[in-house]
Parts: structure tokens; sequence; C-alpha cells
């Protein structure tokens, strides 16, 4: 009798299981993907984990970056993409709206201050977070962000992020 119990109680425990993998398969159907863009300057290809030969030379200098990799290996990974300008701000700018910076006269970095007459980028752009807002997606920025400083214009919370945080 007491193996019959054992059995029934792995058969619920086997049950209970199947139905929480289930309902948990079926919470992510349909589902929007995460979408997760790191922008890092000076940034080498082979100075992450994922893009680094094997036979990279230790000597050189490796730096683990385990977090990276995982997020990598567990994504998608684009191979042959290439920057619209060599520094920071025209860079960002040409990410953020899918326009080369020289077009939106961002082909320098703009003024750490909203004291110029150029105060940011063209109100006029939409940017990427902000299609992925009306699209119900949640926006975050961590980091430098150089596209403007007007505050209730171009700041990150006016051009479609809901959280900002600065270092």
């Amino acid at each position: 009798m007491m193996k019959i119990l054992l059995n029934y109680k792995s058969y619920y425990q086997l049950v209970a299981c199947l139905l929480f993998a289930s309902f948990t398969w079926a919470q992510t159907q349909g589902a929007k993907p995460n979408i997760i863009v790191i922008l890092a300057d000076d940034l080498g290809y082979g100075d992450v984990g994922f893009n680094r030969d094997s036979s990279f030379p230790e000597e050189l200098g490796i730096i683990p970056t385990p977090n990276i990799d995982a997020l990598a290996n567990s994504g998608v990974i684009l191979k042959n993409a290439h920057v619209a300008h060599p520094f920071c701000g025209p860079s960002r700018a040409a990410i953020m709206s899918g326009v080369y910076p020289h077009r939106l006269g961002a082909q320098y970095n703009l003024p750490n201050d909203n004291t110029t007459i150029l105060g940011g980028l063209p109100l006029t752009e939409t940017f990427f977070p902000k299609i992925l807002q009306d699209n119900d997606y949640h926006t975050a920025a961590f980091g430098k962000w150089h596209l403007g400083f007007v505050e209730g214009e171009h700041q990150p919370l006016d051009r479609g992020f809901d959280y900002f945080l600065v270092f």
C-alpha cells in the first residue's frame, strides 16, 4: 500500500509540475519580446567575450564579461552592424532617430547645457523609445544622454523613456 501511495504522490507532483509549466508557457504565447540595446562608447568588437576569438592573447588583457555574454547567447547577436558616426553623441542620435546625424545638425556632440541655440535634436523626429512606448512597452535609459538638455522638450523623459538614470 505504501508503494502505491508514493506512486500517487509522484503522479500528483508530476501533474502539478505539468500544469504549472503549461500555465507559464501559455502566458508567453503572443507576448512581445524584451528589447535591450547596449550602446557603449569605445567598445571594441573583441572586448566582450561572446565576440572574442579564443586565440586572443591573454597578455593583451581580457576583461571577463559573463553577464553580457549570457544576454548575447540567449538572444540575437548582430554580427554585421556599423555606426553612423565615430563618436558618441552623433552615433546615439542616429540610433535613437534612425536618421544620419548630419541630416539632424548633430554631426558633433551637442553642448552640455541649454544656453545655446541648438537645444537638442529636432522635436519633429520620433525617437525609437517613443515608438516602443506607443506599442505598450516600458522604456528605460541608463548612462549619459548628449541629445539635448532643454527640460520639457529634449530630456530622455520627453523623448520616449519612462525612466532615466544618469551617471
